[in-house]
């Protein structure tokens, strides 16, 4: 049995599918009833004879007042009705259609820590796959290369730095590439060879010496100093790719010139490579407090 079927009169007057038709019925036999009883008391109480003026028992204008203020008591209610019917249609509509709750973010979502700072200068450690640099460079990692568009902390990007071995030279160079394209295309009038010579540097080290890797780092986060002005709250190195005697170097340099480090940290399939959409963007080691606004981050 449907359970909001009406179980009493009350209930089925209520009913807005029968509000109309009993206002109608309801102000219709309140005036037919008063008519008929001030006619009745005027038959029953009027002078009989010939001579029998016609007598009203009580004034015409008192009846019409009377059946106006049941009818105005009639429209009251039926408009009260009405409201409580509505109320109960909005709270029926409102069990069978629930509001979604706000979307709780997955970690992927989230405004990662990392891009909380306005950055205009990264250096990179270099690893055998580029999806980390990709998922800190640009707003969808994932997408075509040719529509690569900088996170919103990174709209004032100016360069790059990459640190490769041997091995992922040919990584680094695809890296490169990209980003150039990417600055050519969202500065109109930008030539991509001008912005990949000017804007990308690769530093080639033998990624077993630590040492090696530190001071192709310093060399790096000097270029952007001098060549493009970039104070060092607006640098940061990501030690995410490579060996770990590389993430060493760069983190050491770093930690010397006080620049900020970003891990991109990742879940990882059983052949070691990163899952898509399992990353974010943390902060280890901090020295700014170059915050991005909300408006910027969410730009």
């Amino acid at each position: 049995m449907d359970a909001r079927k009406p179980r009493n009169l009350w209930e089925m007057l209520l009913d807005w599918k029968a509000l109309p038709a009993v206002f109608i019925l309801f102000t219709i036999s309140l005036n037919l009833i008063a008519n008929s009883v001030y006619d009745l008391l005027l038959t029953l109480f009027a002078p009989t004879g010939a001579n029998a003026q016609p007598t009203q028992l009580v004034p015409q204008a008192s009846v019409s007042a009377l059946i106006t203020v049941v009818v105005t008591l009639a429209v009251i209610i039926s408009v009260l009705l009405v409201i409580q019917q509505l109320r109960r249609i909005v709270q029926r509509w409102t069990a069978d259609h629930p509001q979604p709750k706000p979307k709780t973010l997955s970690p992927g979502e989230q405004v990662d820590e990392a891009f909380l700072r306005n950055r205009r200068g990264l250096v990179f450690s270099v690893g055998l796959g580029d999806y980390t640099i990709r998922y800190a460079l640009y707003a969808d990692p994932e997408g075509s290369p040719d529509a690569y568009e900088f996170r919103p902390h990174l709209k004032e990007m100016e360069c790059i730095g990459l640190v490769c071995s041997e091995l992922t030279k040919q990584v680094a160079e695809k890296v490169a590439q990209e980003f150039a394209s990417t600055y050519a295309r969202t500065h109109p009038g930008t030539d991509i060879k001008a912005a990949h010579e000017l804007r990308t540097r690769i530093a080639s080290i033998n990624d077993t010496s630590s040492k090696d890797c530190a001071i192709q780092t310093e060399l790096l986060l000097n270029w952007m100093r001098i060549q493009h002005g970039l104070g060092t709250d607006q640098l940061a190195v990501d030690v995410t790719g490579g060996k770990k005697t590389m993430s060493m170097g760069l983190s050491s340099m770093a930690d010397d010139q006080r620049v900020d480090q970003q891990y991109i940290d990742s879940e990882y399939s059983k052949d070691r490579k990163p899952i898509q959409g399992s990353q974010k963007a943390i902060l280890p080691i901090s020295f700014s407090n170059n915050v991005a606004s909300v408006a910027e981050r969410v730009a």
